[in-house]
């Protein structure tokens, strides 16, 4: 099975192409370890961004969720009905200072500068059917992947807006990180959010669809 890497996002004033109409999302941006999860038959690879990780490759410890994610996979790839399916997700967590919280030994944050979740969690937020390995794929559209995680429980970023591409782009960036209350757990003050990603809501073959990203400037790379 070969690795197909995730395309940067777009940030401010990358170039993104024909930008189309149609109803548009605009989605919390987790800020975590980017982990790919492949499906084909019953083989479950999981992988870093650019390359698979072997079973005993330290990644922010993984292998704690492999087991699970891979069932979860399986499971949402058997309902795309596809013969290859790439998901595309955030590891992270690892770590949460809440009194209330009870911390999970053994951990790390896979993150600095926001907390989520005192155990490890993984997110998904794109997948690609393909119909073999020398097909090129096609990304899902958002509302396709929202209907598939509330049948599967496999965890999207936030939802912070859906509608035409103007009023997603005028979603506001800095805001409290929604994740901790979609996990159940309390809030913490000035925890905030990376940032946005903002992006059609339709299929699209790879390279064809703009993505962009807005982030706030403590995590802005432009500063750097």
């Amino acid at each position: 099975m070969r690795h197909r890497p995730f395309a940067k996002i777009a940030g401010p004033g990358d170039p993104l192409g024909a930008v189309p109409g149609g109803p548009w999302v605009a989605l919390e941006k987790i800020h975590g370890a980017q982990m790919v999860v492949a499906v084909r038959g019953d083989d479950v690879r999981f992988g870093k961004r650019k390359a698979w990780l072997a079973d005993d490759d330290p990644f922010f410890g993984w292998q704690l969720v492999r087991q699970p994610l891979g069932e979860l996979a399986r499971a949402a790839a058997r309902r795309l009905g596809a013969a290859l399916v790439v998901f595309y997700g955030e590891l992270f967590g690892g770590g949460y200072p809440h009194p209330a919280v009870p911390a999970a030994p053994g951990l790390q944050p896979v993150q600095t500068g926001i907390w989520y979740a005192p155990d490890l969690r993984w997110a998904v937020f794109d997948a690609l059917v393909a119909a073999d390995e020398a097909d090129d794929g096609e990304f899902v559209a958002f509302h396709e992947l929202a209907d598939l995680a509330r049948s599967t429980g496999l965890l999207l970023p936030p939802l912070l807006r859906a509608g035409p591409r103007p009023q997603c782009e005028a979603t506001p960036v800095r805001v409290p990180t929604r994740v901790p209350a979609a996990l159940g757990l309390p809030e913490l003050d000035g925890n905030l959010a990376e940032g946005l990603v903002i992006r059609p809501d339709a299929r699209a073959r790879p390279g064809g669809r703009p993505v962009y990203k807005r982030k706030i400037a403590e995590f802005d790379e432009q500063r750097f």
